[in-house]
């Protein structure tokens, strides 16, 4: 029996102490408020770099809940790093962009990057590949330019060229037909070689034209002795038919073309 009732004296007292013994304190529940807002503040902001919500939406995304960390903790530990794992996330977000040759977007990215952690090597090394990148484009841009500047004068010059050879054989083309027009008989190179009697045949026939039109002649031959040879058997041809018709003869030497006798105009 006494042991009872020393067992519940026992707890009596205890129970006293308890009741007796302070609370915490406001500076502690106020600490213990903060803790429990920054642990939850950081698990949030983990959730938002996985999911990327790094500075969007505007008021659920990890910067605007970093800068609660800040007001609610300037000197927090865990802030520069967590404004690297930003920045590195951005950084990230640029490679994926830069190798698809997004520029803009790449560089978006990397503004951002640099806005929220300057100092971090991953921005430098990435400011680098972007510059180089652009410089490489822009020196491949010079030399496209400089081989379609260099196209563009090579066609213009074959065009002005063709147009050139084009006029020639215009001119040619007209000149020919010139030539056709005022051809009064051709002669056989054949014949003039040998001499043949054909080739004065040929001559008596165009004769009593060429003193009817009292015209000026061109022999056109292709060297200066079968010139000679066929002036002098024209103004005997011509001397049989009118000894005192006076022939006005031009010389004219073409390889390139048979002989023949032609007006002059």
């Amino acid at each position: 029996m006494r042991k009872i009732i020393f067992f519940i004296g026992v707890i009596y007292f205890l129970a006293a102490c308890q009741l007796l013994s302070p609370g915490p304190t406001p500076e502690e529940l106020a600490q213990q408020k903060k803790s429990s807002q920054l642990n939850l503040l950081l698990n949030q902001i983990d959730q938002d770099i996985d999911a990327r919500r790094l500075t969007l939406p505007k008021n659920n995304n990890a910067m605007v809940k970093l800068n609660e960390v800040i007001e609610l903790e300037p000197n927090h530990p865990a802030i520069d790093d967590i404004k690297n794992e930003i920045a590195q996330t951005y950084v990230d977000l640029f490679s994926t962009s830069f190798e698809r040759k997004k520029l803009d977007s790449a560089q978006n990215y990397l503004d951002k990057a640099k806005a929220i952690s300057p100092d971090l090597e991953s921005i430098a090394a990435s400011e680098t590949e972007i510059a180089n990148y652009i410089t490489e484009q822009e020196n491949l841009a010079r030399i496209r330019k400089a081989e379609l500047k260099k196209k563009r004068a090579e066609a213009k010059k074959a065009a002005a060229k063709k147009k050139r050879l084009k006029a020639i054989a215009e001119a040619k083309a007209r000149e020919k037909e010139r030539i056709e027009h005022l051809t009064i008989t051709r002669l056989n190179q054949t014949d003039i070689n040998a001499r043949s009697k054909l080739v004065g045949i040929a001559l008596d026939k165009i004769t009593p034209e060429l003193i009817e039109n009292n015209k000026s002649v061109i022999i056109q031959t292709q060297n200066q002795r079968d010139f000679k040879w066929l002036s002098a058997l024209l103004r005997t041809s011509i001397y049989f038919v009118d000894s005192d018709f006076a022939l006005k003869v031009k010389e004219e030497i073409n390889l390139n073309e048979p002989p023949r006798i032609r007006y002059a105009e």
